[in-house]
């Protein structure tokens, strides 16, 4: 988290978005970050750094995209999904590479704003 602080901080002004990269096979220990209890607290960290270096610099809070592992399956990517949710309050869009997580990811976020239409 200590890199992602400071890359952040550095680079607020010169970037439109960040993205977030969860997914490597070749990190160790990197992939526990798809679990809830890690997900929640980095995704709640990066929120509350964004919006404060935002407040600082008084201006728009940018968008963080997370890029989630290519094979995990379904069930993970719903929980990852509502972790994001629950935490960004959908300021934070997910990417992967796969075909199958993005329909799933649209058909969960359709879901959604089904739910809270009147």
């Amino acid at each position: 988290m200590k890199i992602i602080r400071y890359v952040l901080k550095k680079l607020y002004d010169e970037a439109d978005y960040f993205t977030i990269n969860i997914s490597s096979p070749n990190t160790e220990g990197l992939r526990l970050l798809h679990e809830e209890q890690y997900l929640d607290t980095l995704l709640s960290e990066l929120q509350k750094l964004n919006h404060h270096i935002s407040d600082l610099k008084s201006s728009d809070v940018k968008c963080i995209f997370l890029k989630i592992a290519p094979d995990i399956n379904n069930e993970m990517i719903e929980s990852v999904y509502r972790t994001a949710v629950k935490t960004t309050s959908a300021e934070l869009s997910l990417q992967t590479q796969l075909f199958r997580d993005l329909k799933l990811n649209l058909t969960l976020m359709n879901r959604e704003v089904s739910a809270e239409s009147p």
